[in-house]
């Protein structure tokens, strides 16, 4: 189709040799082509169109350039992707106020396949972390780190730009962090995002997942400032490396995604709305997405991350999750600690920090690359001895709980080696294993069902038929015997499964073997089970009124015999039976009873 051809009356000007045979003027574009006597004749394209400057994804190796246009008397810019530039794409950028009418988009998009020839390409990435660029170890922070020839800004979603200067946030640190173990031990933390981020793989660890709760006024929020601190802004404003949990498991993946050795706290899990924690915090340790499918039934790429989480909140995680073992491991917890001194102290830390962020992590991280990943890993060989050494109290897991403490242990005494200020190393120990000895006690999923069972028995005792109290439940779950200064407890399958799936405890399998090792467990040989005969109430009906009441006992039942080694029931139940109990009772007298329910229900329920 023809161009818009405007013939013009002033004399030839001069195209750049570069961009012949186009020319801009007066915030037009021109084209010059020979007619049909050879001549040269300018003709007026349509209104400017051009590149401003490009950019390319050192990560994806996708290109984007900004447009200036010309459009209601004014330069406009646009962002698109280098692939818009084919003319089925590029002419849907007509509602953006281009002029690119179809039959000009064509001479457009001559004339800028052109021009990108001589506009320079800058680097940028949206991830931060370490990566292999070219088989060399790299940090990407605001900028790169390890690799002065890569010439590449973050243009991701955290504010990694440093603030103020390195000489304000040092100082800041020495007067109001440097002597108080707690925000040490935070300011470490933050540090221990890279390491851990730099050698976790190597040793198969997981995520480091931290949470510390308690009431608002004992500094939490102020903690997860001077945690990520040394690497970003220390806000839960946009661009902030402190999240909120207030949203969707979904949302929490976003903000983590594809960022490896970056401190990212979550702020305030009081605010989700979620019940139990314990699919999130294994998410969050695992460090990668759910494997999910695409449109064509392909795997898609799943989204990963590594490093340091640290959680804050006024309840514990992990009693807002179920009893696994494995979750206590994944997770540390810090209960009500003073992570500051005072209001004051809080408040000083915030304000400064706020102006003087971003210079310290990499630094950090530089220093680490500098000193290479093999002496890293022999200083936490060296710490995990040490932690072990301290735990007087072991388990299965000991081995693997000093592992991880000895990644934050390992990471203060290089902060220590690489800045002019000390941190107290013997002081953040005692913390990190009165933490965890504190834990052990209470790590054993067997141990802590056997008291949960307990807790249960004594609450729910009169669905139980046995010598001490009347079977007066609606429900019945199974026998109570007293066998000396032992409860011997025969509990139907059904309702024990559902009272352990209450109590958080998801593989009731898992609980009786556990029962079985510690003789808590009376069982035939080979099984989990024991068959019990459980006495249960038979009466009669007239007109809806109990008549009579007796006992019948059924046949054996499949049951989970459990001892407990002490008389859990200090006195018979006291109280009154149901009316229409005490009636039934007086009324027997042997006539024959047909069984109209096997449990009597209480008025009062």
């Amino acid at each position: 189709m023809p161009l818009e051809q405007e013939l013009l009356e002033e004399p030839v000007e001069t195209p750049s040799l570069d961009l012949y045979p186009y020319f801009i003027k007066d915030n037009d574009l021109y084209v010059i082509k020979k007619s049909k006597k050879s001549e040269e004749t300018e003709y007026r394209v349509g209104r400017l169109v051009r590149i401003k400057n490009m950019k390319q994804d050192i990560e994806t190796k996708s290109v984007w350039m900004t447009l200036e246009y010309w459009f209601n008397n004014q330069m406009n810019e646009l962002v698109i992707s280098r692939k818009q530039l084919q003319l089925n794409e590029f002419t849907n950028l007509l509602e953006k106020g281009l002029d690119i009418y179809h039959h000009k988009a064509g001479e457009v998009l001559k004339f800028l396949s052109i021009q990108e020839e001589f506009v320079p390409t800058t680097y940028v990435h949206h991830q931060a972390g370490w990566a292999i660029h070219e088989e060399k170890l790299i940090y990407k922070h605001h900028h790169i780190i390890g690799n002065d020839d890569l010439p590449s800004e973050y243009e991701g979603v955290f504010q990694l730009k440093a603030k103020g200067t390195l000489e304000n946030w040092l100082a800041l640190v020495k007067q109001r962090v440097v002597g108080h173990t707690p925000l040490e031990l935070a300011l470490t933390y933050g540090f221990a995002a890279a390491v851990v981020s730099l050698i976790a793989k190597d040793l198969d660890l997981e995520v480091l997942v931290s949470h510390a709760y308690g009431d608002s006024s004992q500094g939490k929020t102020t903690a997860a400032r001077v945690f990520v601190s040394p690497y970003g802004a220390p806000t839960s404003k946009e661009g902030g490396l402190i999240c909120k949990w207030n949203g969707t498991q979904n949302g929490i993946v976003a903000q983590l995604a594809n960022h490896h050795g970056l401190p990212i706290a979550l702020d305030e899990a009081s605010m989700n709305r979620m019940k139990d924690f314990t699919e999130t915090i294994y998410l969050l340790a695992e460090g990668s997405e759910k494997a999910r499918m695409t449109k064509e039934l392909a795997l898609r790429e799943r989204r990963t991350w590594s490093g340091v989480i640290f959680s804050t909140a006024e309840h514990s995680l992990q009693k807002k999750a179920n009893q696994n073992t494995g979750l206590k491991v994944r997770l540390f917890e810090f209960g009500n600690i003073f992570w500051t001194t005072s209001a004051e102290h809080a408040n000083q830390l915030k304000v400064g920090l706020l102006e003087n962020y971003g210079h310290a992590g990499p630094i950090f991280s530089q220093f680490l690359i500098n000193t290479g990943k093999e002496t890293v890993m022999d200083t936490w060989r060296k710490w995990a001895t040490i932690c072990l050494e301290n735990m007087t109290i072991r388990d299965a897991f000991s081995h693997r709980i000093a592992d991880k403490l000895a990644l934050i242990m390992a990471t203060a005494e290089l902060v220590n080696q690489t800045f002019d200020f000390t941190l107290n190393l013997d002081g953040m120990l005692d913390m990190l294993v009165g933490m965890e000895q504190q834990s052990a006690g209470q790590r054993d999923i067997g141990e802590n069902a056997y008291n949960y069972f307990k807790q249960m028995i004594i609450q729910h005792r009169s669905k139980f038929d046995g010598e001490s109290f009347p079977a007066k439940a609606y429900e019945c779950w199974g026998k109570i015997t007293q066998k000396g200064s032992e409860t011997e407890v025969a509990m139907l399958t059904t309702p024990f499964k559902q009272m352990m799936a209450d109590g958080g405890f998801e593989d009731s399998d898992v609980i009786l073997q556990s029962w079985k090792e510690k003789g808590y467990l009376d069982h035939d040989a080979d099984k989990l089970t024991r068959k019990r005969a459980i006495v249960q109430v038979v009466g009669t009906e007239n007109d809806g009124i109990v008549q009579a009441e007796t006992k019948a006992t059924s046949k054996r039942e499949l049951t989970y015999c459990i001892r407990i080694k002490e008389n859990i029931f200090d006195m018979r139940e006291e109280g009154s039976l149901p009316n229409q109990l005490v009636k039934a009772r007086k009324m027997a007298s042997g006539q024959n009873a047909s069984p109209v329910s096997l449990y009597f229900k209480p008025e009062n329920e």
